[in-house]
């Protein structure tokens, strides 16, 4: 069969472009003005298109939840009557795997194709064919699938967002974890390094005369404590070899303990250095 591209019609309301195009809104269905050419609003839904193929006059328009299609002699304006149409939806794949729709135009040259989204036309008329790919929209499909689209991305945007807030949280959970086990493996280590320390100044402290001794316990910072567990006994020998400036710092040293065996020391260090004479 005979296959002819379709011609624009330039007297139409709308430039269909090739191929030819059209979108047709369900609020406009019952809006049958016409629209001048000066009127086209190209952001507005396109109701009616109208173009010609060879003789041929073919106008395309939305009315309710059907298409009309109307052909019309070019030349004289007269009804195209029993043309047969074929009509597919939305190509699915590669080629055309649905059933068409089937029309046949009444005496006033008009078929009503019941599908909302148009595809590709087929016209057959006193043994010739015409082919045409007529996209046809249906907006309110469209609008819908812009909602779906739009709640997707929100679902998802939220997701991300409550994930990033999951992962936060985690992040700052592990970070405060990470930091106590740093701050008890830095304990940990500064109580071995004063163990050590106080064993190397014990070894070192037992090493020294008992009045050397009383000197280190006068000037110890805390490395030695508790002193009762290394303090020298104080026999008469090592007392005699104290002088007042020892004693003194011995007496402030000890004056914090008030009982036990340091107290008691205490006590003997002022009767003996610092009892009036």
């Amino acid at each position: 069969a005979e296959e002819t591209t379709p011609e624009v019609d330039e007297d139409a309301a709308f430039d269909l472009g090739m191929p030819v195009a059209a979108a047709f809104s369900p609020e406009s269905f019952d809006d049958d003005r016409p629209t001048a050419p000066s009127e086209v609003d190209e952001d507005r839904p396109r109701r009616e298109v109208s173009f010609f193929v060879d003789g041929l006059r073919v106008q395309i328009t939305g009315r309710g939840d059907m298409l009309c299609v109307r052909l019309t002699e070019r030349a004289s304006g007269g009804h195209v009557k029993g043309a047969q149409l074929s009509a597919w939806r939305a190509a699915t794949g590669y080629g055309y795997r649905d059933e068409p729709t089937e029309a046949m135009t009444s005496d006033d040259g008009v078929a009503a194709l019941p599908i909302r989204r148009l595809h590709r036309l087929v016209i057959r008329h006193r043994g010739r064919t015409w082919q045409l790919e007529v996209g046809v929209r249906d907006l309110a499909e469209e609008a819908r699938q812009r909602e779906r689209l739009q709640d997707e991305s929100q679902r998802r945007e939220a997701e991300a967002q409550r994930d990033a807030a999951i992962r936060r949280e985690q992040e700052e959970k592990a970070a405060v974890t990470r930091f106590f086990d740093a701050e008890r493996a830095r304990r940990r280590n500064e109580r071995l390094a004063a163990a050590e320390a106080r064993a190397r100044a014990l070894l070192d402290f037992r090493a020294l005369e008992p009045i050397a001794q009383l000197q280190r316990i006068a000037s110890d910072d805390g490395v030695l404590a508790p002193w009762q567990e290394v303090f020298p006994a104080l026999d008469e020998a090592l007392l005699a070899r104290i002088d007042e400036d020892l004693a003194a710092r011995l007496i402030v040293r000890l004056s914090p303990f008030r009982k036990g065996d340091l107290a008691d020391i205490r006590e003997l260090l002022i009767s003996r250095f610092q009892a009036p004479r």
